[in-house]
């Protein structure tokens, strides 16, 4: 697999801040030159200067990925269509603009999962969807948020993050989503990752979505339960996203102040601990 993982970000209102934390929190954690960040704009309002800043910090790509929709499903899905038109190193990622990475390493622990047979490896959705949502979304196969995959098969397979109609899955195809047949699936953006990855028995590695007040939780705990997901690799978490970052502006909106500090001191005291295990070893 080539050294270099394109990571495809598509960025809206608020995003120029979260951009530099993603990127903050990847140096942190990983060894940052290993990606190029290929940063697809898709609203007027974003601040295009500020993110080729962080050209200083990180290999960055400032692209017009416009759909001309405004703030929508579909938008976001031509977006993200278009960015991987960019997309030519052997291993990528897509990934949401408010996610940050939390264990040091965890890149090679993604790397490992997909030399271990995995066509792809990321955060699997909630699987009390249904309850708020109304539907259910495929379970058991990385979604949209912050997924690792091998580029070739997504091409080869012309998979597409483009939404499309709510279906009725049934004995044909209810195995391609990790739903039962009869099962309503809410085919929102990038739904194309499961059933076209999964062909030919493709195996996605799935983390499980915890939120604040999950007994399994690490990082989202508190009485301020305000808002954010976590994902775990053998109960360690990996990773963790903000959600709704347009409406929420980082260092402004009290659940992403929460959110960044929590992801801060996190980062931090996992670094020390790593630290003093290398320390140990080395002894």
């Amino acid at each position: 697999m080539g050294k270099t993982i394109d990571v495809a970000v598509a960025c809206g209102t608020n995003s120029e801040s979260y951009a530099e934390f993603l990127i903050w929190s990847m140096s942190q954690t990983s060894d940052i030159s290993k990606f190029r960040f290929l940063f697809g704009v898709n609203h007027d309002d974003v601040d295009v200067c500020a993110l080729e800043k962080l050209g200083n910090e990180a290999t960055v790509e400032v692209f017009d990925a416009r759909s001309g929709l405004g703030y929508c499903s579909r938008s976001h899905g031509l977006t993200l269509d278009k960015i991987f038109e960019r997309v030519t190193s052997d291993v990528s990622m897509v990934c949401d603009v408010d996610v940050a990475f939390i264990e040091p390493g965890w890149d090679d622990l993604y790397v490992e999962k997909l030399n271990e047979g995995y066509v792809a490896v990321g955060p699997e959705y909630a699987r009390t969807y249904h309850l708020r949502g109304g539907h259910h979304k495929h379970l058991g196969f990385p979604n949209l948020l912050a997924t690792m995959l091998k580029t070739q098969l997504f091409k080869d397979r012309a998979v597409s993050f483009l939404p499309d109609s709510d279906i009725t899955l049934d004995e044909t195809n209810a195995h391609l989503y990790g739903l039962e047949p009869g099962t309503i699936l809410r085919r929102d953006t990038g739904w194309e990752l499961s059933p076209k990855l999964r062909q030919d028995g493709g195996l996605g590695y799935a983390m499980k979505m915890l939120s604040y007040g999950d007994a399994e939780s690490q990082l989202l705990v508190g009485d301020c339960q305000l808002n954010g997901n976590e994902f775990h690799m053998n109960s360690v978490p990996i990773l963790t996203h903000m959600g709704r970052s347009s409406i929420r502006k980082l260092g402004e909106h009290p659940a992403a102040v929460l959110w960044e500090t929590k992801v801060r001191e996190w980062i931090n005291a996992r670094r020390i601990t790593h630290r003093l295990v290398d320390e140990t070893v080395k002894r």
